[in-house]
């Protein structure tokens, strides 16, 4: 299950259309789509033991585990973790484990959301979409009247050699890693991803957001 939430920047408004300003929601660096053998990991559908969802308010990392089995059997043990930087502010990071209780082809797809609006108002023009050398996926985009620059960065590392590529959507980029798991064989995946805008303290309107 794709839980939708809003990720906004403080004093980061829009106003489109002349309707009243409201905090924009920002493109989706979080999304992460998991397969195993086709069938996606989805917490609607299959049968979900063993639930748990924790914040710790020490750290701020939010932990949610559970077991899932899939119509066809196949079942898959999760862990997701995520917490935002208070030190380095323009931080989020994430780790998702996964560990297949038996022989699976996994696909993960990690995204960056382009389409995020504002109970269906988009605040923000066509995104410009990057891939870079080292594994880096970007968008750089503007808000419609209030005419703030956006940049996102997201690189994924995995913990065993996958096949990698790099897609693009509509107002979106993504990477997709395939791989075959062994029964028992613990997946783990961490995403680094970076905000800025151009009304961070310190940006010059020479800069550019991709830096």
């Amino acid at each position: 299950m794709r839980l939708r939430f809003r990720i906004v920047q403080q004093s980061l408004f829009n106003a489109p259309h002349g309707e009243v300003a409201e905090l924009a929601s920002l493109p989706d660096a979080t999304n992460f789509e998991i397969t195993a053998d086709g069938e996606r990991l989805d917490m609607q559908t299959g049968e979900v033991e063993d639930y748990s969802r924790v914040l710790n308010m020490k750290n701020g990392e939010t932990v949610r585990c559970f077991k899932r089995t899939d119509k066809n059997g196949v079942k898959l043990e999760a862990e997701f973790r995520r917490f935002v930087s208070f030190v380095k502010k323009h931080i989020v990071a994430e780790k998702v484990i996964i560990k297949p209780l038996q022989d699976v082809t996994l696909t993960v797809r990690s995204r960056i959301d382009g389409k995020m609006t504002n109970s269906g108002v988009q605040h923000f023009r066509s995104t410009e979409l990057r891939s870079y050398s080292d594994g880096r996926i970007g968008l750089c985009t503007e808000t419609l009247q209030s005419k703030v620059k956006v940049g996102v960065q997201s690189v994924l590392k995995c913990n065993v050699t996958a096949k990698c590529s790099v897609q693009t959507e509509r107002r979106g980029v993504f990477v997709c890693m395939t791989l075959n798991a062994r029964a028992g064989e613990e997946l783990v995946f961490e995403k680094i991803s970076s905000y800025a805008s151009s009304r961070d303290l310190g940006f010059d309107e020479n800069d550019s957001v991709e830096k």
